[in-house]
């Protein structure tokens, strides 16, 4: 993807919409994910797979709905926030927020699972992102 290009965050949560799943939330938040709410609990892994797919950095910050929070600042500047929009963090939790290494985000263990669940987590909803992608070359055209 060209990094000087804006991507469009409604073409990029549909997609993603469509790849969340039960299977890919936090162990957490299972209780509350719903096929009518799917980004609930999505928002580690869907960082990563951001990061992974755009570049740029991830940011954190601790909040009090739930704990650990993650999104993502591409390259040109422009933060994409897939799993809270259209709601945006309160000012205090934004002014505390931070940039956080990829590393870092396994050692958030608030799940009492391993490091290598949230991998399969990322691995399973990054595949679906990418399968998508490949079936929907169009789709491509309105990320950027």
């Amino acid at each position: 993807m060209p990094n000087n290009k804006f991507v469009n965050p409604k073409e990029l949560k549909n997609i993603y919409n469509q790849c969340w799943s039960k299977e890919t939330c936090h162990p957490l938040f299972k209780r509350d994910w719903t096929s009518h709410d799917r980004a609930i609990g999505q928002n580690d892994i869907t960082a990563l797979s951001i990061f992974s797919i755009f570049g740029g950095q991830i940011l954190f910050c601790a909040t009090r709905r739930c704990d650990n929070y993650f999104w993502n600042c591409l390259l040109n500047g422009q933060e994409i926030d897939l799993t809270n929009w259209p709601h945006r963090l309160r000012l205090s939790e934004l002014r505390n927020s931070r940039i956080i290494a990829v590393a870092d985000i396994v050692l958030f263990k608030g799940d009492g699972r391993d490091e290598y669940f949230l991998y399969q987590r990322f691995m399973r909803l990054h595949l679906r992102v990418y399968e998508f992608l490949r079936k929907n070359k169009k789709v491509l055209e309105g990320f950027v």
